[in-house]
């Protein structure tokens, strides 16, 4: 009986915590709303109007004060975690190494010749970011890309980096601008070009923060839509980061001042794709700045402007595709084996092919100049003189790539990820349409003094 009331009374506070409730204080405040969270004595209130207010949990009338001790309890029970409003990174970060090759407790750093004191500063951030990233309740596990158990970054001089980017990355340049940093899926690495002209390390930062996203997430970047990717890594650079603080309670002024600065874009005309295009497309991403501002945007609203404002509908996406990781790294496992086993063979070939090479030209040497050539005797093992050099057997060749075989996983894994995808993205919407959130996006957006139009 006694357990039957608590789940009613759970239920209740479920019901609370959606349409939202009156709160009040013992000085005669009352603030109509839902729960967001709590921090540091401060509760955070979402009102119909979309407006955020704090009030003090000690100043709330001790009626208001027990049902926020059951909804935080209630929260717990069904493991509903509070979007950070702060983030407290560690009170220093250790250095280790050097000259060459310095570590951290999480990232290996090749320098690339920069001197002990830009790296240990850039070192910094990224372990701030790491902290912040894994303080976000998405449930997801950050590690490093096997086999490594350091997450690896390599700065390099600017026409390096522009060498090396141009061998593996031009598919990741954006249009007009110059590529600052990247994260090379494919060599598990964040590259850095350092010494950048009239770019400071502090404007670094926000490269380095975006590209840490990218590097934590390593395991589930084929799995993740694009462009949920890319939000997520624009809205944690747009983060007001301060005296090694991530302050996501002053998201609002980080987006503003993302807009104006990375995206010369005012409020008042926030011109974006539309969400129906953004996440329903052909899968297609063309790397536009375009691009980069509508999912900035997008993934803002699933953090922090949709239902409670508490990330809820961003976590549900996340939470979706968790479900399903093992089954896919299971069938980009397969789709791998079979790539790397028919790299393997041309790899063998192409050694073999050289050292047959390497054998014709050194007969054909002996031959010219009349060289004696000494070989075993088969028979007692004693070095007789041949009349001619011996040649090299010619190495066998690996024959056909298995494209059929590979395109036919490949299009599994293909069709898997797209199943996935789509279940997500039917968990981050709920029962609307498409046209109902797209409409309450934009409203959304209006209470908190942006226009957000769509084409």
């Amino acid at each position: 009986m006694k357990q039957t009331a608590i789940l009613i009374c759970f239920a209740l506070l479920a019901v609370f915590q959606a349409a939202g409730k009156d709160w009040e204080t013992v000085d005669g405040v009352s603030v109509s709303g839902e729960f967001v969270s709590s921090l540091d004595g401060l509760i955070l209130i979402k009102t119909s109007q979309g407006e955020h207010v704090e009030l003090r949990r000690e100043r709330l009338i001790e009626s208001d004060q027990t049902f926020l001790a059951l909804l935080e309890k209630y929260r717990n029970e069904i493991g509903v975690q509070s979007w950070p409003r702060k983030v407290k990174t560690r009170s220093e970060v250790r250095l280790y190494g050097g000259p060459r090759t310095f570590r951290t407790d999480h990232f290996q750093v090749y320098s690339g010749g920069m001197d002990r004191g830009s790296v240990a500063r850039l070192a910094t951030v990224m372990e701030d970011a790491l902290d912040a990233i894994s303080t976000i309740p998405t449930g997801l596990k950050l590690q490093p890309p096997a086999p490594s158990t350091y997450f690896q970054v390599r700065f390099m001089d600017r026409a390096s980096f522009d060498r090396e980017f141009a061998k593996v990355g031009m598919h990741l340049i954006v249009p007009n601008q110059k590529v600052r940093g990247a994260y090379i899926a494919a060599r598990r690495e964040l590259w850095l070009p350092t010494g950048v002209a009239n770019v400071s390390l502090d404007l670094l930062g926000a490269t380095v923060i975006h590209e840490v996203c990218h590097q934590t997430m390593h395991d589930w970047l084929p799995l993740m839509p694009v462009w949920f990717l890319e939000g997520f890594a624009e809205y944690m650079s747009s983060i007001p980061y301060e005296n090694r603080m991530f302050r996501f309670d002053q998201s609002e002024e980080g987006l503003s001042a993302a807009l104006a600065d990375r995206y010369r874009t005012a409020p008042a005309a926030i011109n974006v794709i539309h969400p129906g295009k953004l996440i329903g497309g052909s899968g297609s991403w063309g790397n536009t700045t375009m691009e980069y501002l509508s999912s900035l945007v997008l993934v803002y609203y699933l953090i922090h402007l949709d239902g409670s404002g508490n990330g809820e509908s961003f976590n549900r996406l996340v939470a979706e595709v968790a479900r399903s990781k093992d089954d896919a790294r299971a069938m980009l496992s397969d789709l791998q084996s079979i790539a790397d086993s028919y790299n393997s063979k041309v790899a063998t070939y192409r050694e073999q092919l050289a050292e047959y090479q390497q054998g014709i030209a050194e007969a054909n040497q002996q031959l010219r100049s009349g060289q004696r050539v000494f070989v075993r005797s088969k028979s007692n093992g004693r070095l007789v003189i041949a009349g001619t050099p011996a040649v090299p057997a010619v190495p066998k060749a690996p024959g056909e790539a298995p494209i059929e075989k590979i395109s036919v996983e490949r299009a599994k894994t293909l069709t898997l990820i797209s199943t996935i995808n789509h279940r997500a993205l039917d968990a981050m919407i709920g029962q609307r349409s498409m046209v109902e959130f797209a409409s309450q996006m934009q409203e959304a957006y209006r209470k908190r003094g942006f226009v957000v139009n769509f084409f």
